[in-house]
């Protein structure tokens, strides 16, 4: 079984692209606190989502939301 070679692929991709990854997309699934949408490879459920089509962008530690930023530039640390 070859089990996830995404992790595998994009540290080639790194490695062996140029230095600079300007004018790249990434695009993210929306998330959750406990299912953030961009994670760390041994820690998946602490990371960054947004939470549905709002204009907020919250930070997840440990499945808790820990953090909030709102469209207006405000910081909330829960």
């Amino acid at each position: 079984m070859m089990g996830n070679i995404a992790p595998v692929f994009l540290a080639l991709l790194v490695a062996y692209a140029s230095p600079c990854l300007a004018q790249v997309n990434v695009d993210l699934n929306a998330g959750t606190a406990a299912a953030p949408s961009l994670t760390f490879y041994e820690d998946t459920t602490t990371g960054l989502y947004q939470n549905g089509t709002s204009d907020y962008f919250f930070v997840t530690t440990g499945g808790v939301e820990s953090a909030v930023f709102d469209n207006a530039g405000n910081f909330d640390l829960n």
